[in-house]
């Protein structure tokens, strides 16, 4: 996968080729291009299809994540190492949540072309990239990592139950027109657990809530299971690399048993 974003594909997206053939050129002399699949790349593209975004357009794009500073600082890192990209901003939205921005059309169309999808998600097709699906099992970890860093419930024992935990869902927002979309996109994630053998519930939708725009959404969502053996592979093969969701109750439970395993 070395050249993921071939020139033809990418001179393809400019309506001026010539246009198009400078730019690549540009980022070529930069040594962003050519596209090499790794880990970190996997990772920063999970945390886009999480709680980031490309928003605007080709020629107005911007990129942006949203979370802890923590977690975007973690972001900001990679970004930086990976193709010395510099942030636009980085403020506080809200108490305690951050966002990190990066203004620049360029690179909004070339992770849109390393399948990032674009826009308002629960209302646009996408599934896990190619890439991603064909890669190794370094790359498929680093995405589920930041799948399950943004959007993973964070692990909750039940109070006054003995060894007994909510179930870990991982939901996403999709419009009642693209639910086969969605589902499609939860089973390839499914599909990826297994291979780390991690074992999850079908697909399965819940609620309805219209939009201000009248769309209608549903959740639609996995559930991986809660026994200590699937936690435990959790813990060892994907984890969390957020501290926060390290320290929670799941983590405390199963570190004696992994430790034990490990040794």
């Amino acid at each position: 996968f070395k050249f993921m974003i071939t020139k033809e594909k990418f001179v393809n997206t400019y309506k001026y080729k010539n246009f198009g053939l400078k730019q690549y050129d540009y980022l070529e002399k930069k040594e962003i291009l050519p596209i090499v699949a790794s880990p970190i790349l996997a990772n920063i593209i999970g945390h886009l299809t999480g709680d980031g975004s490309l928003s605007g357009n080709f020629y107005n794009g911007a990129i942006r994540f949203y979370g802890t500073k923590e977690k975007l600082k973690g972001i900001e890192y990679d970004m930086l190492k990976l193709f010395n990209k510099k942030s636009t901003h980085f403020k506080e939205k809200v108490k305690n949540s951050f966002e990190l921005r990066y203004n620049d059309a360029l690179f909004h169309r070339l992770f849109f072309l390393l399948e990032v999808p674009k826009g308002d998600k629960p209302i646009t097709e996408f599934g896990v990239p190619k890439w991603i699906m064909q890669g190794n099992k370094e790359i498929k970890r680093a995405y589920l990592q930041a799948i399950c860093d943004d959007e993973l419930s964070t692990p909750r024992k039940i109070p006054n139950k003995i060894n007994s935990w909510d179930n870990l869902k991982l939901k996403f927002s999709k419009s009642e027109n693209l639910l086969d979309c969605g589902t499609r996109f939860l089973t390839q994630i499914k599909n990826m657990f297994e291979e780390f053998n991690i074992s999850s519930g079908n697909v399965g939708i819940t609620g309805r809530y219209e939009r201000k725009d009248g769309v209608i959404t549903r959740g639609i969502y996995i559930n991986l299971s809660v026994k200590i053996k699937n936690r435990i592979n959790f813990y060892k093969e994907i984890n969390f690399k957020r501290e926060s969701k390290k320290r929670s109750l799941m983590y405390e439970s199963v570190k004696y048993h992994v430790e034990t395993f490990i040794n």
